[in-house]
């Protein structure tokens, strides 16, 4: 348990002070990096639909889903913010 103690005082160092993130707050923001990049992701596939109307309504769609989702996920994250 001592060096469970010495390596956590450690880290709390190595961070210049400042308490390490816990798990789920990088859980989320590891979230978000992922769907931000699936936003670009949709782009392309929208530009490879070459205009085909049934490929850019599902792209489109998916991508619109994908940004609410985003949304809300920063919502959350502001919230647990506020709450510290």
């Amino acid at each position: 348990i001592r060096s469970m103690a010495i390596i956590t005082d450690r880290e709390y160092e190595i961070h210049g002070g400042s308490p390490r993130m816990e798990i789920h707050e990088t859980d989320l923001i590891r979230e978000l990096g992922r769907r931000l990049g699936s936003l670009c992701r949709y782009d392309r596939d929208i530009a490879n639909a070459d205009g085909r109307p049934e490929l850019l309504e599902f792209w489109q769609s998916a991508k619109s889903q994908e940004q609410t989702k985003i949304d809300q996920l920063k919502q959350v994250i502001k919230k647990h913010d506020q709450g510290k």
